[in-house]
């Protein structure tokens, strides 16, 4: 784009992009955090972040317009409602087969008018902003376009290797599973994460998971069943059985790690380390509950209806056995407690 070409740009806007570049550090958890709300699976464009901004006023304006219908709608049942229980009690006395219809009528209103009473209290929630504080006022003082440049990956720094790479390399926690720390910019995201994860901490923890965040964390890996598609697919899955204290330097929970590996070794997984009900909708997609269709010789020579469907029985199908530890583990480095993975069930693409 024009605009991520520095021959097409402004001086003005160089100086800005230099100086939100200069404040935006890619390693500091506001900016991990920052990255996290404008990444979509995919890269951090220059255009994301003043794109979030008008997005985000789009969504206030619908919200407002939908509150303000909400609350008309209410004060229109609230006049209504009492005239139509007015109707109800003239009608009892003059007309009782009136009177039912006016209920049933009067039951719709309240219906109607308890939707948008709900509706006007989730509107009343403040929706959740695209951007942190620090960085609206930093759009506020250098422009949404620069603060956009120095939060994508248009910019070299968050692009920079790291220097935690090496064997032991740090992981921290997606909602997909552990990533990988390779670049400044992942660095940032992993401490935005710890930081998210460690809130609920009383100050003194808080204060000790930031300066010894690097742990030895054992996995216990397995299979689930994603889909029938492409012949049916399944996706790992990670459960911590072990989580070694913090360590201030990445090496010594290198080190930890490398002992954790001589208990934890490596094994062959197999389906019976699946779930029972995962292992059920494997056979359901395979169509194994389907009736079978066979033919009857005797009747056949007989000259009679030989073709007939046979239903499978339950006990034919005993999933007990399924479910069994799989023994398989991973010891990995992490940037934080990094919990069970996927925290959401994946989907085919």
């Amino acid at each position: 784009m024009d605009e991520d070409n520095p021959k097409t740009i402004s001086r003005t806007s160089k100086v800005q992009r230099r100086i939100a570049s200069t404040l935006i550090r890619p390693k500091s958890a506001s900016t991990g955090k920052q990255r996290q709300l404008l990444q979509q699976d995919r890269a951090v464009r220059p255009e994301d972040f003043s794109q979030s901004i008008t997005n985000d006023q789009r969504v206030a304006q619908n919200r407002d317009k939908r509150l303000t219908e909400a609350m008309q709608n209410i004060e229109m049942y609230d006049s209504v409602i009492p005239r139509a229980e007015a109707k109800i009690v003239a009608a009892r006395q003059d007309n009782p087969n009136e009177a039912k219809w006016l209920q049933s009528s009067l039951g719709m209103l309240t219906h109607n008018r308890n939707i948008a009473n709900d509706e006007v209290k989730r509107l009343k929630t403040p929706p959740k902003l695209s951007q942190t504080n620090k960085h609206v006022w930093m759009a506020a003082l250098l422009g949404k376009n620069a603060v956009g440049y120095a939060l994508s990956d248009s910019n070299p720094a968050m692009s920079k290797e790291t220097s935690t790479r090496g064997i032991n390399t740090p992981d921290f926690e997606t909602s997909s599973g552990p990533q990988v720390i390779y670049q400044a910019s992942d660095l940032g995201e992993a401490k935005a994460v710890n930081r998210a994860n460690s809130r609920t901490l009383n100050r003194k923890q808080r204060i000790k998971e930031k300066i010894a965040p690097y742990r030895a964390i054992v996995h216990e890996l397995g299979d689930a069943y994603g889909g029938h598609e492409e012949g049916g697919w399944t996706y790992e899955t990670g459960t911590p059985v072990h989580t070694s204290r913090g360590f201030v330097t990445q090496r010594g929970a290198a080190k930890e790690a490398d002992k954790l590996r001589t208990k934890y070794t490596r094994k062959q997984r197999s389906i019976l380390n699946m779930s029972p009900s995962d292992v059920y909708a494997m056979d359901k997609s395979d169509g194994v509950f389907e009736n079978l269709e066979y033919t009857d010789n005797w009747a056949d020579a007989m000259g009679v209806p030989s073709r007939f469907y046979q239903e499978p029985l339950d006990e034919d199908y005993d999933y007990s056995h399924f479910g069994q530890p799989s023994k398989d583990y991973r010891v990995s480095v992490g940037y934080g407690k990094i919990g069970a993975y996927p925290k959401q069930r994946p989907h085919y693409e």
